[in-house]
């Protein structure tokens, strides 16, 4: 009877530990299962809640002239940056203060040469560089009230020598990045040997014996016409940016001379 006993107990208590041991294990198990899927969750959710500021986004670089002049003609209000005598953008003020953007519209050079300011009247503007060799005068003479302008171009040589004077116009630089709402709209357009063309400005182009080149967005356009020469219209892109201009070669000026170019310009609503 004693030996029943005993073996009764023997056989709880073995029980009992199995059991424990068993619970434990199995709690083990599934704490490790849980914290796996947490760990997994915390992984794919974490670059959700990262700080904005750790997101790089790669932006065009502003434009900072020393000094903007503002200039109205008509409904026209145009922003210049004088220091390079060009136009920054053009402000339609009868058509929902719509700003057509142009950047470096006009500059006449690479951007190193620095202009001031040295006449301006209720229709036009003139701008003025002087070094030893040369004296540029950059004169836009505007048409109320319609949108077209008269952009003349006088070189004089100052120096005992010839030199060499380049011969290119820029007629704007287009902002391709993609936080640019009208990047999809924009194109360039030109008259190239009487035949109306357009291009993408996805890719460089370059193309002879141009008479007229464009730039549009959705609603707005610049348009720019040499009086006379033979230029070559191109487009460089470089990243989100395109320059769009003209060029042709450069002019051997004597000394003591001077040359004159002229553009006729047409800023103001597409067709």
């Amino acid at each position: 009877m004693e030996k029943r006993l005993f073996l009764a107990i023997a056989l709880s208590l073995l029980i009992l530990l199995s059991w424990s041991a068993f619970i434990s294990k199995t709690q083990h198990i599934d704490n490790k299962a849980v914290t796996d899927k947490i760990v997994s969750a915390q992984s794919v959710t974490s670059p959700a809640v990262l700080p904005v500021s750790s997101v790089v986004i790669p932006e065009e670089k502003p434009l900072r002239p020393t000094e903007v002049l503002k200039f109205s003609s008509g409904s026209m209000e145009l922003s210049f940056d004088e220091q390079r005598a060009a136009i920054i953008e053009v402000l339609f003020k009868d058509n929902r203060h719509y700003t057509f953007p142009l950047r470096s519209g006009f500059l006449t050079d690479d951007g190193s040469l620095r202009f001031k300011k040295i006449n301006s009247t209720d229709n036009s503007i003139s701008f003025s560089y002087q070094d030893q060799n040369k004296r540029i005068v950059k004169t836009f003479t505007f048409t109320k009230p319609s949108y077209t302008i008269e952009l003349q171009i006088n070189v004089e040589n100052l120096s005992p020598a010839p030199i060499n004077v380049p011969n290119m116009l820029l007629l704007g630089i287009a902002n391709q990045a993609g936080q640019n709402q009208q990047a999809r709209y924009q194109d360039v357009f030109l008259v190239n040997n009487d035949k109306s063309l357009h291009l993408s400005l996805g890719k460089s182009h370059r193309l002879d014996s141009v008479k007229t080149l464009g730039y549009r967005d959705q609603y707005f356009c610049a348009i720019v016409s040499p009086v006379e020469g033979t230029f070559t219209g191109y487009i460089k892109k470089n990243n989100n940016v395109s320059e769009i201009g003209l060029s042709a070669n450069d002019v051997s000026l004597n000394a003591g001379t001077q040359i004159g170019h002229s553009y006729r310009i047409y800023l103001g609503l597409k067709n």
